[in-house]
């Protein structure tokens, strides 16, 4: 057997994509080939090869992460995938120690990603650092101006900037959340609006944007959002929003109080990561990390008052830094 694992070239384009729909095969309603398209080539792919073939791979994005009042660059995994048939022989577990020390040796920190096999990433030193609930409001009419748009001409650079400004506001009182420029809301209405035929409703306040919800309607009667903000009215404008689209009632996510697992972070260098703790923060504590022995040992940041020492993992090291119920990041591969 021969493996070898390296960056994927521009002209193996055709097999990750094959290999995404092996993995993801849902995704073949129209998002796999948008990814492909319009998101792929500004990743960074790396794939393990078994004599020759594809077998797993593994995406990298990088974007900008607001952490406690920095802005903090990061890789952002996604794309982790293996066919269905080689699952179970540990491609995946090997890629992905490659790749996290191939960013470490970039000079990142910390890597993070979002998922719904936790106990996966954790096994590879990944901790949760941000947590969502799924939430349920009847329609209630009220007496907000509601715009209502269904294709992509329809919105402006204007109204653009109006959702990302939005957005930020909503953000603002988080510790962690991902920065969003323009290009990052037109490709999640991109996708809502002319991939999968949804819809995008702004509740306006004196003619500009003051929350919005890009969703889809049910058959039963329930506006299903992918994403929903809101803005100074809090999430009653969602109830409003049911109403004008005429749903019987709204499921959303929202970040905070606990509830489901979300993105998860994992620290690639301690004494890089530990740059963006808290202000005026300590710590005391130790790490095995056998991925990088250099992370290892007991580790002090300021003065605590308890120089108790606590073993962690590299994720729980990351996480100290992050208040989960203060977290949420929109971004969903």
């Amino acid at each position: 057997m021969s493996e070898c694992m390296r960056k994927l070239r521009r002209e193996e384009q055709q097999a990750a994509q094959a290999l995404w729909l092996d993995a993801f095969p849902e995704d073949a309603d129209g998002f796999c080939a948008f990814y492909f398209a319009h998101e792929y080539p500004q990743d960074t792919y790396y794939g393990l090869f078994d004599n020759g073939r594809l077998c797993s791979m593994i995406g990298v994005a990088q974007v900008q992460i607001y952490l406690n009042g920095q802005t903090v660059p990061m890789p952002l995994l996604r794309g982790v995938a293996t066919y269905a048939h080689l699952q179970g022989r540990g491609y995946a577990g090997r890629l992905l120690a490659y790749v996290l020390r191939e960013l470490r040796s970039q000079g990142y920190g910390a890597a993070m990603l979002k998922t719904f096999i936790h106990g996966f990433y954790e096994k590879h030193g990944f901790a949760v650092c941000s947590y969502r609930t799924r939430r349920t409001l009847q329609a209630a009419a009220g007496n907000g101006e509601i715009a209502i748009y269904r294709n992509m001409c329809e919105i402006d650079d204007r109204l653009t900037d109006g959702l990302l400004a939005t957005y930020t506001a909503y953000c603002r009182d988080k510790q962690l959340f991902l920065q969003r420029e323009r290009r990052h809301i037109r490709r999640a209405l991109t996708m809502a609006l002319d991939v999968y035929g949804g819809v995008l409703a702004v509740y306006m306040k004196d003619g500009v944007p003051d929350g919005y919800l890009i969703g889809y309607m049910d058959s039963d009667g329930t506006l299903q959002s992918d994403e929903a903000v809101p803005g100074s009215g809090g999430e009653s404008v969602f109830a409003e929003i049911a109403a004008k689209l005429g749903c019987d009632r709204v499921a959303y996510k929202a970040f905070g109080t606990g509830g489901e697992a979300d993105a998860m972070i994992r620290v690639l260098d301690v004494q890089r990561w530990f740059r963006y703790r808290p202000q005026d923060s300590t710590f005391a504590f130790a790490v095995q990390d056998p991925l990088f022995p250099e992370n290892c040992g007991d580790w002090q940041f300021g003065q605590p008052d308890n120089k108790q020492i606590t073993i962690l993992t590299p994720g729980q090291a990351a996480a100290l830094t992050v208040d989960a119920d203060k977290a949420g990041i929109y971004e969903e591969y």
